[in-house]
């Protein structure tokens, strides 16, 4: 969804290193998108069993074959030790969609995947395909156009002010590449701090999109990087990321670690939430001390994917980009949850699923992570923030044999 600028995931890599501490896998071995896979022989292979619609799976890989009809011709996508150029990946994927008619059935498509597709499983970090799997979501935040007591929180555009210095061109190794200030005289000083922003450094630039009611929800719709913003009227527009403030993020869940205020084990997006809903007089003191701040854009559609395409609820993922191949087809198995009378799981369930491999990002990285896009809505919001369970990832291709 964007949200996978280099400056925003220095945002989510903040709050995922302690808000999923739980989810730490072990140190991850050196591996390369040849060894990040291999190819199973059939009787490996999982049920394919589905538990979502047909409409939203033909949807998600119509995404990723607009993917492959943009790419330069002679793009070639790893699969574990074999290579596809991007023709047969934009004929793998039309492959499924002719099966994905109206009047498609599970055992129908399995037939065609048997008769017709090579399957590769992800290695995971330990060689036996074990995977991490946590979640994402696009956040919708009540807001209105003029600031009140009840809208008060501002959402930013971009400030024309902002300086991208390229730290290349002056100290090349200082291990940073570039850093984000503004003019003060003749001078570059560091941009204004999150909390000089929420006091109104910004009031004069006529920059505010909408006015939020929380700023629990900006706080978290900067961590995901986009979202929705929903007016009094049930009116509706879609952000999308446009920028950081250039401070470093500091991690909410470690403050609250740290403090005694919640327990490392117990520790998850959900868990910050629900500590703020409890204590909402703790809300300006403990994220005050996070000096990052997140501008938005307006956008149409969305969220999207390091692909560029509109991520499908439920069908979307996010990997490494480095090992795993961009828009591939794939099915995932882990666990999601069964919300019960409050905003958390109460249980988790099995499930197997069809997806496209349509993002990625700083905080997924290696052979041992996979980031499933949720959508928007309570339940998006309660996967999102509490999944960290293992699981299996399986890419899908077309048999080069057939025709």
């Amino acid at each position: 969804m964007k949200r996978m600028v280099e400056l925003l995931y220095g945002v989510l890599c903040g709050l995922m290193a302690i808000a999923l501490t739980t989810c730490a896998v072990e140190p991850q071995r050196p591996v390369t998108k040849e060894t990040a896979a291999r190819k199973l022989s059939p009787r490996e292979w999982p049920s394919f069993a589905d538990d979502m619609d047909i409409p939203s799976l033909r949807s998600a890989i119509e995404n990723s074959l607009g993917y492959f009809q943009r790419v330069p011709q002679d793009t070639v996508f790893q699969f574990g030790q074999d290579t596809y150029p991007v023709a047969h990946m934009r004929q793998s994927s039309r492959r499924l969609l002719e099966c994905l008619t109206e009047d498609a059935t599970p055992e129908r498509f399995r037939k065609l995947i048997k008769e017709q597709y090579d399957v590769y499983q992800a290695v995971g970090v330990r060689g036996d395909g074990d995977m991490l799997f946590t979640g994402y979501y696009e956040p919708i935040v009540d807001v209105d156009k003029l600031r009140s007591d009840n809208y008060f929180f501002p959402i930013h555009l971009a400030p024309p002010d902002r300086i991208i210095v390229d730290l290349d061109q002056f100290l090349p190794d200082c291990g940073r590449s570039s850093s984000i200030g503004r003019l003060l005289g003749n001078r570059v000083v560091p941009y204004y701090t999150h909390s000089e922003i929420v006091a109104g450094a910004l009031d004069n630039q006529n920059l505010v999109i909408a006015y939020a009611k929380s700023r629990v929800d900006v706080f978290f719709m900067q961590v995901q990087g986009s979202g929705m913003i929903r007016y009094p009227d049930g009116s509706h527009l879609s952000l999308g990321y446009a920028g950081g403030n250039g401070h470093p993020y500091v991690s909410i869940g470690r403050i609250l670690i740290e403090q005694g205020l919640l327990q490392r084990e117990e520790m998850s997006m959900g868990a910050i939430r629900s500590y703020f809903d409890s204590y909402p007089e703790q809300i300006d003191r403990i994220l005050s001390q996070n000096p990052s701040y997140v501008f938005f854009r307006v956008i149409e559609g969305g969220p999207f994917g390091n692909i560029s395409v509109e991520l499908t609820p439920g069908r979307s993922i996010a990997t490494d980009a480095r090992l795993f191949p961009k828009g591939a087809f794939a099915y995932i198995r882990s666990q999601k949850p069964v919300i019960g009378s409050g905003k958390t799981p109460a249980k988790w369930i099995d499930y197997g699923r069809f997806v496209c491999n349509q993002d990625t990002g700083g905080a997924i990285k290696g052979p041992g992570r996979v980031d499933v896009f949720w959508g928007n809505g309570p339940y998006a919001e309660v996967a999102a923030g509490f999944s960290c369970h293992r699981g299996n990832l399986y890419f899908l291709v077309m048999k080069k044999s057939v025709q």
